[in-house]
């Protein structure tokens, strides 16, 4: 079975790679209206991802390779390296298919609370609905020039009992980076890189 922490990790991994459509290139500083007008434009996306997990009781980062999928109502990471695995979020279900492996886990998001509203405020992101985001989140965000950061602060307590914050950090009009800090001192950086 999935724990909770991998389970609300995967999510998270899979909301960072939400790229924004370009708005021209004379761009002064970026207002958080702006970047979440043009989230709400989105269609789909894909990117290349490198994912470190720094895990307090160990000395080196854990270091996932692969891709991740948007479309408005499925999300879907692709591990490559260094095993391969697929996990998938549709409606109110995560699937984790493991090639070599008969059978698939599969996860009712109703069944965790926790999971599931994150779920739901990363479905707030990617379609630009920050009525919900601010209802969910305690929300900083500043740019300079063509550079903004998303600052997420979990409100409920079932949550910031996982996760101290999410930072997404963009570039332009595409996020290239998601910072998660964990309560427990852990976390992970992934890195993105749009595919076309």
């Amino acid at each position: 079975m999935i724990s909770r922490r991998d389970a609300l990790l995967t999510a998270i991994a899979l909301s960072a790679l939400v790229s924004l459509p370009a708005h021209g290139t004379d761009q002064s500083d970026i207002s958080l209206a702006a970047v979440m007008s043009a989230l709400a434009e989105i269609r789909s996306s894909k990117a290349a991802f490198v994912e470190e997990r720094y895990v307090t009781l160990l000395s080196t980062p854990l270091v996932l390779e692969g891709t991740l999928s948007y479309e408005p109502h499925r999300l879907e990471k692709h591990v490559r390296s260094p095993d391969e695995e697929r996990l998938i979020i549709e409606g109110d279900r995560l699937s984790i298919v493991t090639p070599g492996k008969s059978s698939q886990v599969d996860v009712k998001l109703s069944d965790y609370p926790a999971l599931a509203t994150f779920i739901t405020a990363l479905r707030a992101t990617m379609s630009g609905d920050l009525a919900t985001l601010e209802r969910l989140f305690e929300i900083n965000f500043s740019s300079e020039a063509n550079s903004w950061r998303l600052r997420l602060t979990p409100r409920q307590a079932e949550i910031r009992d996982l996760i101290t914050t999410a930072e997404f950090t963009g570039l332009s009009a595409r996020i290239t980076r998601l910072d998660v800090l964990e309560r427990n001192g852990d976390r992970t950086v992934i890195r993105l890189r749009t595919l076309p």
